[in-house]
């Protein structure tokens, strides 16, 4: 018997291999896809945050930079207005306000 023949032969005498387990499904907690405009300026301080993180050893994705710099801003008016501002200025539009009085 030819040595090919005799390996296919050992092959398909070998016993089924018994099934592997499924490792544990882990649920989900992502939550619903929220769609975002953004601009040059602020895909530049996306891929800043992730370079930043990149260099001390740690990679993450767009969604995890644009996370985490919603939760390292001061949510205040003294801050946010001035953003506000420039924001509108780059994007060349303004944004709707729900009451009568202007951001200051």
């Amino acid at each position: 018997m030819e040595p090919n023949a005799r390996l296919s032969a050992a092959l398909r005498q070998k016993a089924p291999a018994k099934p592997v387990k499924a490792p544990p499904q882990r649920k989900s907690i992502a939550q619903p896809v929220k769609c975002i405009s953004l601009f040059p300026a602020d895909l530049q301080r996306i891929e800043e945050i992730r370079d930043t993180l990149r260099a001390h050893g740690r990679t993450i994705s767009a969604s995890h930079a644009i996370r985490l710099a919603l939760r390292a801003v001061a949510i205040d008016l003294t801050t946010l207005a001035p953003l506000l501002e420039a924001m509108q200025k780059e994007d060349g539009r303004t944004l709707r306000h729900t009451d009568a009085s202007p951001v200051k």
